[in-house]
Parts: structure tokens; sequence; C-alpha cells
């Protein structure tokens, strides 16, 4: 938005004048950015719900959660900054992802009832390193954080008895 300097002679005629058209264009301006930063959370939070709707629909579970800001965390936007989000509706360089331990207690949780493979953890939580999810999933179950079963050389992993979803 380009603004015209107004002629000198005017602002020097009257300069409280001047000052309060100034001020209401501010305020104008401002109003209007909080209107847009509404749409934008709406947007983001359709992305967010979008994106949980295909996750539940591919792997039949609720999509694990991270920690960062949500809508009802605040969303870090003021009037004068409307950066810092990504393209899935959370917020850049906010929070940091959940402890391994946490991802996995509550994956487990959401369904306990399921003997989960190795691979079926990693995928879902996006883990590159089996070597590394299966180290600490033995790890998880020596300390008594979930279960581990061995049937036919073929290991899988639940939660505990008694443990209730989100209940980390």
């Amino acid at each position: 938005m380009t603004e015209e300097l107004p002629a000198w002679e005017a602002a020097k005629a009257d300069p409280d004048k001047y000052v309060a058209e100034q001020e209401e264009k501010l305020e104008e301006v401002r109003r209007e950015m909080r209107a847009i930063r509404d749409r934008l959370r709406i947007g983001k939070r359709l992305q967010t719900c979008k994106a949980d709707l295909d996750y539940l629909t591919e792997h039949g579970i609720p999509r694990p959660r991270t920690a960062s800001a949500g809508p009802e965390d605040g969303d870090g936007l003021d009037d004068d900054d409307l950066e810092g989000h990504d393209a899935e509706g959370g917020m850049t360089d906010i929070g940091a992802e959940l402890p391994r331990k946490a991802q996995v207690e509550r994956l487990l949780g959401q369904r306990p009832e399921k003997r989960w493979r190795l691979d079926e953890i990693a995928e879902l939580l996006g883990i590159s390193n089996v070597k590394s999810l299966r180290t600490s999933l033995d790890e998880y179950a020596r300390d008594g954080v979930i279960a581990k079963q061995i049937d036919n050389n073929e290991r899988t992993y639940h939660a505990l008895p008694g443990v209730e979803r989100g209940q980390f």
C-alpha cells in the first residue's frame, strides 16, 4: 500500500487534523490485520483437521500429537507479526516434538488391545532408524512402561493393561 505524502501546506495548516487522520488509518489497518489473522487461524485449523482425517483414514488410528502451539494455546500472532507458521498449521520454532518415550506411550495407548509390530510403530512415528527404535522399545519394556511379547520369533509391543487412552 503506497500512501502519498500530503501537501506540505495542508499538513502545516492543521497538524492535529493530519495526525488524527493518520491514527484513524492506522486503526483501520489494525482491524483489517486482525480479520486476516482470524481467517488465517481458521484456515490453519482446517489444514490440521484435514491432515488428522487423512491420517485416520490411512492408518486406522488417530495421528500422534506433538507438543506445539495450537489455537487453544494461542498462536503467537499479534497485529504486527503474521509470520512464523508452517504449511501444516503449526508454529515454526515453537515447542519441540514429544520425546520418543512419550510418543510410543501415546501411540500404544490409543489402542491398548493391539499388538504392535516394530515396523508399524516406526512407520507411524516417522522413525527411520528401526534398530534404534527396537533398542528403545526393549528398554521401555524392561522399565515397565510398555509390554513386549515374543511369539514365533516375532516381537510385538503393547500398552500395559489398565493404561487408558491419553493418560500419559
